[in-house]
């Protein structure tokens, strides 16, 4: 992911989320645009910055409020560059304060947390189809649940209309080649609760709770989602616009009691980075760690395996067909020299499914990783009686129960991750085939994900499901229709989706390496669509 000569503006860079996506951005080469009110910060920020890799950001001082400033951003950018890339609106207010407490927050949080981004937006979007650019607005989870004891009523409100711009102006931009995403943080490990009025002793109280209360344990730093913002914009989500993704520890499945906050306040948060990251090559990663794949014969699975043989993993390869496994466990060992595991099984098999712990602990000692790939789908309605629903739900369901069922322990032992491959048909009915048992069994998969988070958070376990659309792998064929069909079929989705083009067993993978890495460690619960906007539609 490398951004060299990529224009990047940032809003809201003082501090926070935004400096910490600019650190993130300057150790990828980009050229950075840094925007805020606080001017002294800025050039901190902007400092260390320059010190990664020694291109000098441009630094403006301007309030988003004001419409002037706002073009002078976009004038100011143009004349240095002459173009912009990337555009992350990170900027945005709170206050306190309920339906009974009048109209004056509203207006002042709506104005920076909406208003202000529809306005620059619109400015950058030209440059933006030019340069074939993309944008990440910073939300929250707050979007999505009002907790009553915050009485940020007028904030919450504001988030949900970002997350609705973000879908709209993903669908009006997608003929233009420009992607538009939103990142939604839970409780994030800033000064946020003290600039809210907040004494020192109270804010560590309100994190004791946040830890106390989310299944994860812990809470989120500022250095998480800023790598989160940077994957969005990369090469690596291509296919993916439109989306809302969560980072938040799966904080908010419980309330949390705090101090009502009194006066409206511009988030100045804490610029420190993490740097124990940097201490371990991403190459390296999953050196060691054994990763078992299902489904690994082809596809998606296929292209996940390759990915984590070239970040040093051991592999465990499980499929039906021995040839094909074969084939890319060699792909595989040609990365560094180290041999899959290759269990041929069938997952509706109760004892094969059995065999393939076994011989995973006989061998490896150990699972970390364990990507629930393996599934299928084939053509029937209500009409056609309960065989199909059978076959459908025994391979994309019980068979992903059975198995993770028997790999938790293991999983436990190493702090594990679980990730449950599903599909936008959990949420959108396919309409131009009888897939109705298919679609069911997805969501029931998205609903297993979400509950075993819960379940294994405390473990250390996170889980996560990644929610293709339409991906070009063999899937079709294999579910009954002819090659010169599925051809037709992936021709006609390439004109239709947003983004005209159907998503690549690479780019899931990608997005599968990505919540199974470090990177995401606060992420758990997450149902990640990568789609080309179809969901949009």
């Amino acid at each position: 992911m490398d951004f060299h000569n990529k224009i990047v503006i940032i809003t809201g860079a003082s501090s926070g989320i935004g400096a910490a996506t600019a650190e993130s951005f300057a150790r990828k080469s980009a050229t950075l645009v840094l925007v805020g009110r606080n001017e002294e910060n800025l050039k901190k920020v902007a400092k260390i910055c320059q010190n990664v890799r020694g291109i000098q950001p441009l630094v403006i001082k301007a309030d988003v409020n004001a419409d002037d400033e706002l073009k002078y951003i976009v004038k100011k950018t143009i004349n240095a560059f002459g173009k912009i890339d990337i555009l992350i609106n990170n900027v945005g207010i709170t206050s306190a304060g309920g339906i009974r407490d009048g109209i004056q927050s509203y207006d002042k949080v709506m104005s920076t947390n909406v208003r202000s981004i529809y306005l620059l937006t619109s400015l950058v979007v030209p440059y933006l189809i030019t340069s074939k650019g993309s944008i990440v607005n910073v939300s929250s989870v707050l979007s999505r649940k009002y907790i009553r004891e915050f009485k940020w009523l007028a904030y919450s409100v504001s988030k949900a209309a970002l997350d609705h711009f973000t879908r709209c102006i993903a669908l009006e931009l997608s003929s233009d080649g420009v992607r538009v995403n939103s990142i939604n943080p839970g409780a994030v490990k800033t000064s946020f609760f003290e600039a809210s009025g907040l004494s020192e002793s109270e804010s560590e109280q309100v994190y004791k709770m946040c830890k106390k209360r989310n299944p994860l344990g812990k809470i989120v730093e500022s250095e998480e989602v800023s790598e989160l913002i940077v994957y969005l914009t990369s090469d690596s989500a291509r296919s993916i616009t439109g989306a809302s993704f969560v980072i938040d520890n799966v904080i908010l499945s419980t309330a949390i009691k705090v101090v009502a906050l009194s006066s409206v306040i511009f988030i100045q948060l804490d610029y420190a980075f993490l740097t124990v990251r940097n201490a371990i090559s991403p190459m390296m990663e999953f050196h060691n760690k054994v990763v078992l794949i299902t489904g690994a014969s082809s596809g998606i699975g296929a292209a996940a395996a390759e990915l984590f043989a070239k970040q040093s993993a051991k592999l465990v390869l499980v499929g039906r067909n021995l040839e094909n496994l074969r084939r890319v466990a060699e792909k595989c060992e040609s990365e560094r020299s180290i041999k899959p595991l290759v269990v041929q099984a069938d997952l509706n098999i109760d004892s094969d499914v059995e065999k393939i712990i076994a011989k995973t602990i006989e061998q490896l000692s150990a699972i970390d990783v364990l990507v629930n790939n393996a599934g299928f789908g084939v053509r029937g309605s209500i009409y056609d009686g309960v065989e199909p629903f059978d076959r459908v739900m025994a391979t994309n369901v019980r068979a992903v129960y059975l198995l993770t069922s028997l790999a938790v322990p293991h999983l436990v032992k190493a702090k594990g991750v679980i990730i449950n491959v599903s599909s936008v048909a959990a949420f959108k009915p396919i309409k131009d085939a009888d897939y109705m048992p298919y679609c069911m069994s997805k969501a029931a998969l998205d609903q297993f994900t979400k509950c075993l988070a819960l379940e294994m958070g405390p473990k250390g376990v996170r889980v996560n499901s990644v929610n293709p659309g339409g991906t070009k792998t063999p899937f079709a064929v294999h579910a009954g229709f002819s090659e010169v069909e599925a051809e037709q079929l992936y021709k006609a989705r390439d004109n239709i989706y947003p983004l005209r083009k159907m998503a690549e067993s690479q780019e899931v993978a990608d997005l599968i390496l990505y919540l199974a890495s470090q990177r995401a460690r606060s992420i758990t619960g997450g149902i990640y669509v990568i789609d080309n906007g179809e969901t949009l539609m």
